[in-house]
């Protein structure tokens, strides 16, 4: 008797643990509600403010924008326009240039938070008399400085190349891209067939 005495007991036990540990777990799940509750509460009041509702209204009509700019006219600047900066360049440099296409144009970027334009891969080829070239499998990105627009009263653009890869090559008499002798013809000339780029612009 003794024995069953001390099973029912130690049962009677077990039970009142197991009906406490439930009544912690539920009361942890309304602590953890009523907290949920209370932060969304703070959250929309926040929006009763007057300047955050218009940062919220100027937010949406920028992303709205962006993504207009980028299904519309980003897919004609690649496909109809790159192709054709691409030749222009490379006639006025007398390099091989790639301007790969642009990834993503955001007015998001006027805070300086992301960048304005991001585009890329990038190159610039060897020309018959300067030799070195550069590329940027990464392209580049670029960056409105808010902060100096509003000291300077001037736009301030930063540019971020990540990955860039530069080769220097020698010339015949020394020099590196024509310093400190030049060669002949001119190495320092970074737009050796400007002129003849625009005579053809201008004749088409």
């Amino acid at each position: 008797s003794s024995s069953s005495s001390s099973s029912s007991s130690s049962q009677q036990g077990e039970g009142r643990d197991s009906a406490s540990a439930w009544s912690n777990f539920v009361q942890r799940i309304r602590d953890l509600g009523q907290l949920c509750s209370s932060a969304l509460a703070q959250s929309i009041g926040i929006f009763d403010r007057w300047y955050i509702r218009l940062a919220a209204v100027i937010g949406f009509v920028l992303a709205l924008i962006s993504t207009v700019i980028n299904m519309v006219l980003v897919p004609i600047v690649n496909y109809q326009m790159m192709p054709g900066w691409q030749q222009v360049a490379s006639q006025a440099t007398q390099r091989q240039v790639l301007l790969g296409r642009v990834n993503w144009v955001s007015l998001g970027g006027i805070i300086g938070l992301a960048p304005l334009v991001s585009m890329g891969p990038m190159s610039v080829g060897p020309s018959p008399i300067e030799r070195s070239c550069i590329t940027a499998p990464q392209g580049l990105a670029v960056y409105l400085d808010p902060v100096a627009l509003l000291l300077s009263q001037q736009a301030v653009f930063n540019v971020h190349v990540d990955g860039a890869e530069a080769t220097i090559v020698q010339g015949d008499n020394f020099s590196w891209l024509g310093y400190p002798e030049d060669t002949v013809p001119s190495s320092r000339n970074l737009l050796p067939g400007l002129n003849s780029s625009l005579q053809n612009n201008v004749a088409q």
